[in-house]
């Protein structure tokens, strides 16, 4: 426990993205059933992230003459708690709108997956979860809301807090081993949710907006799709999963090496 503690440390001083990391790490002690080693963990959580928050207040102080100048800060670019307005945006351009909404609709279903489940605390024939998997499903769900409700719509760089971390890893992980299987019925269904889910971000004016939006719904039905019941369509999705996330990575490789923005 003493490198989670020193890790939450760090987590405190270098992103803000450490917020989300309590009340997850709150609910994953709440279903632990260690009550008394719960109460000491909690204690050390909250004692790494005070700490890590007055070391935070301290280097600003003296670099800027005032204390926490972070939150002045951020207030400028806008971020405060506040309703989203539709349809939802980016930074700029079509590409990092669709990245941004990917990550969104990733996060969006980590937070339902894990309310779901948290729904059948209690009850007989519950689901026990991993202590990593609730951690990093409340991250994903997490941080999500809370940049739609903090930046008032604007998506911008949500995809970083989903796609570069660890925590998208041990639920792509959980689920490619899970003994899910979907029939197609309701793969069709999803396909359906997945490409209406885009009205929240673009109205479809153009045949390419339409098209590249489709295309980002085949790409994440994919995922779905290697849970299907049918042996012959789980591993062909499999392998076009695996060659279309090849492609993607030299995009966006291409896209740094010519200085344009990733996401």
């Amino acid at each position: 426990m003493k490198w989670v503690y020193i890790g939450l440390l760090f987590a405190t001083i270098s992103r803000p993205a450490f917020t989300i990391f309590i009340p997850a790490l709150l609910l994953v002690e709440m279903l632990s059933g260690d009550r008394k080693g719960s109460l000491q963990r909690i204690g050390m959580y909250l004692l790494s992230t005070a700490l890590g928050i007055i070391l935070v207040g301290l280097f600003q102080f003296m670099d800027t003459g005032e204390w926490f100048t972070f939150f002045s800060v951020q207030s400028g670019w806008g971020n405060a708690l506040r309703l989203p307005e539709f349809p939802l945006t980016s930074w700029a351009g079509g590409f990092i709108v669709r990245l941004d909404g990917a990550a969104f609709l990733i996060g969006g279903i980590a937070g339902l997956v894990l309310l779901a489940n948290l729904l059948k605390v209690g009850k007989v024939g519950k689901v026990k979860l991993p202590r990593e998997l609730v951690f990093s499903l409340a991250y994903l769900g997490g941080i999500t809301l809370s940049v739609l409700l903090f930046r008032g719509g604007s998506l911008f760089s949500l995809n970083r807090f989903i796609f570069a971390t660890p925590f998208i890893l041990i639920a792509l992980h959980f689920w490619l081993n899970s003994t899910v299987e979907i029939r197609m019925k309701q793969l069709w269904m999803a396909f359906v949710v997945i490409f209406l889910f885009w009205f929240f971000f673009a109205s479809y004016v153009h045949i390419q907006v339409l098209a590249k939006f489709l295309f980002l719904s085949f790409y994440l039905w994919l995922i779905l799709l290697v849970k299907s019941d049918k042996k012959w369509l789980r591993e062909p999705a499999f392998f076009v999963l695996i060659l279309l996330n090849i492609v993607f990575q030299v995009i966006l490789f291409y896209r740094f090496m010519n200085n344009e923005w990733v996401g």
